[in-house]
């Protein structure tokens, strides 16, 4: 028989294996195999090999029922269990993952169609950030990328596979292009990785190469009986060349670098794995293809798109519950998805893959009860989404406890003030205009800074509907006005900050009000991080440039004040040990992350936002405006819980919850009734504690 057309490679399958079981390591545990994300760039190749191999009894007779045939044998691999594992993945995280993750059903119900990587790329970023550990629908760029793939591969693989009318000189012009393609593909991901690396991971045009290896691999395997096959059977007869490339695997395995990706840390992967591909074809029964043909490796290659779908939603919602971080919970998690990975292959794969019934359909008929299913089950997923405050098991799902956008319920007198939401340079605009109210002119209020300020969006909407004022955010997340020990900044925060100020001395008329928002407290960890921050590590030593600072603040400032304009500073509020909504559950407070102090005393606080709060005192006093402090509201006692009469202050770690809002805004009435100040006058003492000047004798930790 065709070595390149023998129905099924079982050292294919084993390679399968290795490529899935270092996914699984390196997820559950990084530091196991470091380089094992590079599974991915494997299957890649792998796929390149196996769906050119398996076009060999395609129909020829005409380019449209090659298409047609082409497509449902690949829908018919993929989307069954992709729809079940969609589906159930659904319907765990409605009840289990809260409302603060970061678009996971738009992923979900975007992987259905094969898009999963763009909503990834615009919405998380980096694919190794934190966050992204928290999405089970992660790992579905990589199957959006293959997918987007088959829609090109169909009409390349015809002229150069198929067609009975090409002739060996055209199928050879047609190969020498697809080869200049690919060439071009990796020279993109070279020059794109260190430029975006997040397009150059998630996109085709930079991963085309590797799938296009897999396929310039089969060519070469298709006909042994070329000088070059006979090239390549003398050359491999003794597995030489297969063990020397598995060694190269296993390296790439272990020091792949995640900064320097995909490259150059996907060329070594997939260069070493054409070559085993090819040497599963020529190696004979040499060492490498006996190991890879074993019966173990191929069991769980077999299983191993099922196996990748199930690993990550188990890991994941594992992070969101019990944890995942002791031998005991991840050898529970290993159980679990081959668990599920063996259930999907016998119960979902096989028999859907090869369904007598689905076959035999017209193809009108069979892509027409695809596409319903499709549909059906996007809007199932949408459904549970919607339905998410309704029929969580979490706590955060009252939202008039946690979420600081949940409105606090209209009573008789509230002004009408709805919201008004836009896009605005770098950053957006929230607006609450009262629009019933009987003020000629009301006030404004507006509220400017990082996501801090749009963590105020119930009080401002309070501030609207209860006392007639005319409330914008105007915000950018990690943008604050006022630069505070600020290292680099984010792009686009400078064209904010101008932008920002130019807007409100714009609009603002005296008598208005302007709160600056922002964190100033460092966090001991973000929302994902498991690493913690101590007090002692951070510098609370004030010094000159601290000084340097204050005086651009204050230049900024001091037109707004002099314009008889009230300028509120809001003080460091306190922040949380761990994410509130991560921790507030029977079924995560056992996470080792929740596990970490949930409470630090009020002297540790105080001396962790002193320096800041020198700072923001030496701004307010020297520019005339006024500094708030919320920080005895969300701290009442010795001890600084997060929590106050058993609600959480905050949502997560610093960003306010709607009983945070609740919490702070009759103090910040109080603020604005005595913040009549103008430039002439000293700063208030708001919520009795006055604002004071940054003192450079001070010694280091001092409130100063």
């Amino acid at each position: 028989m065709n070595p390149g057309r023998k129905a099924h490679i079982a050292a294919i399958d084993g390679l399968r294996a290795v490529a899935v079981l270092a996914i699984i390591l390196f997820h559950i545990q990084a530091a196991w195999l470091p380089g094992g994300f590079i599974g991915v760039d494997i299957f890649y190749v792998i796929s390149g090999f196996v769906v050119a191999k398996s076009v060999a009894s395609a129909p020829t007779d005409g380019l449209l029922s090659y298409f047609q045939w082409f497509y449902r044998r690949r829908l018919l691999r993929i989307v069954p269990a992709l729809a079940v594992f969609i589906m159930l993945m659904s319907l765990l995280s409605t009840l289990f993952i809260p409302p603060y993750s970061r678009f996971i059903e738009v992923t979900g119900i975007s992987a259905l169609f094969g898009l999963s990587n763009f909503v990834l790329m615009w919405t998380s970023g980096d694919y190794f950030a934190a966050a992204s550990s928290f999405n089970p629908f992660t790992h579905t760029w990589s199957l959006a990328v293959e997918e987007q793939y088959y829609l090109l591969f169909p009409f390349f693989s015809y002229l150069i596979l198929i067609s009975p009318k090409t002739s060996p000189q055209r199928r050879r012009h047609w190969l020498w292009g697809l080869g200049l393609v690919t060439l071009a593909s990796m020279v993109f991901c070279a020059w794109l990785t260190p430029r975006n690396g997040t397009v150059a991971f998630y996109m085709l045009p930079t991963r085309f190469w590797e799938l296009g290896a897999g396929f310039f691999a089969y060519v070469l395997c298709k006909n042994p009986e070329t000088r070059t096959g006979h090239m390549l059977q003398r050359l491999n007869q003794h597995g030489v060349f297969s063990l020397l490339a598995l060694v190269t695997l296993g390296v790439g395995l272990w020091i792949a670098n995640e900064r320097l990706f995909p490259w150059p840390w996907a060329l070594l992967p997939c260069v070493a794995t054409t070559v085993l591909v090819i040497g599963t074809v020529y190696g004979g029964d040499n060492l490498v293809n006996r190991v890879l043909a074993n019966p173990l490796f191929t069991a769980i290659g077999k299983i191993s798109y099922s196996l990748y779908l199930w690993h990550w939603g188990i890991i994941v919602l594992m992070r969101w519950t019990t944890g995942i971080d002791t031998p005991a919970l991840q050898a529970l998690s290993m159980l679990l998805m081959t668990v599920l990975a063996i259930a999907s292959y016998v119960l979902v794969e096989k028999p859907l893959r090869f369904n007598p019934w689905l076959g035999q359909r017209g193809y009108r008929q069979f892509y027409a009860v695809v596409a319903s299913a499709l549909v059906v089950l996007a809007a199932f997923s949408g459904t549970l989404y919607l339905s998410k405050p309704e029929i969580g098991l979490f706590a955060a799902r009252d939202e008039q406890v946690w979420a600081a956008n949940a409105y606090a319920p209209f009573q008789a007198g509230d002004c009408t003030a709805p919201k008004e939401f836009s896009h605005w340079g770098p950053g957006m605009i929230i607006a609450f205009n009262a629009t019933d109210c009987a003020q000629e002119k009301p006030q404004h209020v507006f509220i400017v800074g990082d996501s801090h300020a749009s963590a105020y969006e119930r009080m401002a909407q309070r501030l609207a509907a209860k006392d007639g004022y005319q409330v914008q955010i105007v915000t950018m997340g990690g943008c604050k006005l006022i630069v505070y020990l600020e290292t680099q900044s984010l792009p686009g925060c400078p064209q904010f900050r101008v932008q920002a100020l130019d807007r409100i001395k714009a609009q603002a008329r005296p008598g208005d009000y302007v709160l600056l928002a922002g964190l100033y407290t460092a966090r001991y960890r973000d929302i994902w991080s498991e690493t913690s921050l101590p007090t002692d590590k951070i510098d609370l030593t004030i010094k000159p440039e601290d000084h340097v600072s204050a005086a651009r603040a204050e230049a900024l400032l001091q037109p707004l004040v002099d314009n008889g304009v009230h300028v509120i500073l809001e003080a460091p509020k306190p922040v949380a040990q761990v994410a509130q909504f991560r921790c507030a559950d029977w079924f995560n407070r056992i996470n080792s992350y929740c596990q970490s102090a949930t409470e630090t005393t009020r002297n540790e606080m105080l001396l962790r936002r002193s320096r800041a709060e020198a700072y923001l005192s030496e701004v307010a006093a020297n520019a005339g405006a006024s500094l708030w402090d919320p920080f005895d509201a969300l701290c009442p006692g010795a001890v600084c819980k997060g929590y106050v009469d058993g609600k959480p202050v905050f949502a997560d770690t610093d960003h306010l919850s709607a009983f945070g809002n609740d919490l702070l805004y009759p103090g910040f009435k109080r603020a604005m009734q005595g913040g009549s100040a103008t430039a002439s006058t000293r700063p208030h003492a708001l919520d009795d504690r006055a604002a004071r000047p940054l003192n450079t004798s001070a010694a280091p930790g001092s409130t100063g």
